[in-house]
C-alpha cells in the first residue's frame, strides 16, 4: 500500500501535516477491519525506497511520502514497488496539499498503469480534492488508463480488499 496525505480536518485548507497521518491511519484501519493483510516490506525495498527519498519519509507500509511530495517522489516509490515483486495492489493516496500538483501526480499513476497490469498489480487511486473542478480533472486523467478512483480512503480500500478475495477464489 503506498499512501500520501491528509484527512480532512476542520481547518478550511485541510492541508495540515498532522491531518495527512489521520487519513493514512483510515486506511490502515478499514483494511485491519476488513481482514486484509498489510504486508511488512523487505528490508530490500525499503533501502531502495530510501535511496530517493528524504529521511522525512516512512518506508513502512503503508509508505508514507509526506506533505511536501512532488511527483517525483510518488514516481521512484511506485516504479520501485511496481518492480520489487513485493506487491499484489498498491493503493495511491493523494490530497491537495499547497505544494501538490495532483493533476501531474495523477498523470504519472495513470502512466504507470500498463505496468502494474503486466506485472498483475492492481493499481487504485484515491485523489480526494475539496475542490470540484481538480476532482474532475485527476478523475479524467485516471480514468483515462482505467486506474479506479476512490475520493474516499474508505472505499478504496474495501475496493482493493474486495478485489484480493476474489482472486482469491478464482484460484482455488
Amino acid at each position: 500500500m503506498l499512501v500520501h496525505p491528509a484527512y480532512s480536518c476542520r481547518q478550511p485548507h485541510g492541508n495540515c501535516d498532522q491531518c495527512r497521518r489521520f487519513y493514512i491511519i483510515i486506511a490502515a484501519d478499514e483494511a485491519e477491519r476488513l481482514g486484509a493483510e498489510i504486508p511488512e516490506l523487505s528490508d530490500e525495498l525499503k533501502k531502495n525506497l530510501r535511496q530517493g527519498l528524504p529521511e522525512t519519509v516512512s518506508v513502512r507500509n503503508p509508505v508514507d511520502l509526506v506533505g511536501d511530495a512532488g511527483v517525483q517522489r510518488y514516481e521512484h516509490a511506485l516504479e520501485t514497488i511496481l518492480h520489487s515483486g513485493e506487491a499484489d495492489v498498491i493503493l495511491v493516496i493523494c490530497t491537495p496539499q499547497m505544494m501538490t500538483d495532483m493533476e501531474e501526480i495523477a498523470g504519472r499513476v495513470a502512466s504507470l498503469a500498463d505496468t502494474a497490469r503486466a506485472k498483475g498489480i492492481t493499481l487504485v487511486a484515491s485523489f480526494a480534492s475539496f475542490e470540484e473542478v481538480m476532482m474532475e480533472k485527476t478523475e479524467r486523467i485516471l480514468r483515462a488508463k482505467n486506474v479506479p478512483n476512490y475520493p474516499f480512503v474508505e472505499n478504496a480500500v474495501q475496493a482493493c480488499t474486495t478485489a484480493i478475495r476474489f482472486t482469491q477464489l478464482r484460484q482455488q
